[in-house]
């Protein structure tokens, strides 16, 4: 027994050799755990690579953070541009709001003063002078007589605003507006758009009368009552203008032997009148 227990022995021996022969032959892992002690199992791990792995990894990972970075700084700026537009949209609206409420005060306000005021007859009263009287009517008889055209010499007044913001204006033809109107003067009454045309009311009512003034004595004018929108062949003349009107007037107003009477200093003293 003693034999056989010292053969046991020697073979328990040779195992446990061989077995620690097999531990030193085993290769070593780059990736080793880490204990805090040989009683305790492994709680984290640490990387061994090669140096020359170790920088590409690295580099590799910069590159990624460039990326994500220029990816941010980029998603940043549409965010302000959209944000600046926002803004600008915004201070549109407001303006227009603003412009609205203008607007809706002043109807308010046009809509209180008709509401309580009683209606007055008034009449809005302008005058146009001519000057060089002769000349112009020379001129005219001059340019009837050279040119082949039917364009005819007129002379304009200035714009004139009547009954509270409709836009007018005389047009004077010293020799006549046709050829046949030849030694007479023809004289018309135009309306042209204005800024407050949508404010106001169409078609334009209000009776009208031109003269040529008598300077020695005004009841020797020669006046003419323009045709209103009631008159046949006249309701253009009176409609809302986009531009200018037809013109409404007289194409015989007044001969030029009529005229001599008239003048002074050798100046034409027109007159427009609107009852309102």
């Amino acid at each position: 027994m003693a034999t056989t227990s010292g053969k046991l022995t020697d073979l328990e021996t040779l195992e446990e050799e061989e077995g620690e022969d097999k531990r030193q032959q085993q290769p070593t892992s780059c990736c080793q755990p880490t204990t805090e002690d040989s009683g305790m199992k492994a709680k984290s791990w640490s990387l061994c690579l090669p140096e020359p792995v170790l920088d590409d990894v690295n580099q590799q990972l910069g590159i990624l953070k460039d990326s994500f970075m220029r990816q941010n700084v980029d998603k940043d700026q549409e965010i302000e541009e959209l944000q600046r537009h926002l803004y600008q949209g915004h201070q549109k609206l407001e303006k227009l709001e603003c412009d609205l409420d203008k607007q809706l005060v002043f109807l308010r306000q046009q809509k209180g003063r008709l509401a309580n005021t009683v209606p007055q007859s008034r009449t809005n009263i302008f005058q146009w002078r001519i000057n060089d009287w002769a000349r112009e009517v020379s001129d005219a008889k001059f340019a009837a007589s050279a040119s082949t055209s039917s364009e005819r010499k007129a002379l304009s007044s200035p714009v004139l605003t009547v009954a509270d913001g409709y836009h007018c204006f005389l047009k004077l033809f010293p020799n006549g507006k046709r050829s046949c109107d030849n030694g007479y003067v023809s004289l018309f009454f135009y309306l042209t758009a204005g800024q407050h045309d949508h404010l106001l009311s169409w078609p334009f009512s209000y009776s009208c009368e031109i003269s040529i003034v008598n300077y020695g004595d005004d009841a020797k004018s020669l006046c003419r009552k323009v045709p209103g929108p009631t008159k046949s062949g006249y309701q253009d003349c009176w409609k809302r203008p986009r531009h200018t009107n037809p013109g409404a007037g007289s194409n015989d107003f007044a001969s030029h032997q009529q005229l001599v009477s008239l003048t002074r200093n050798n100046s034409l003293l027109v007159r427009l009148s609107v009852e309102c």
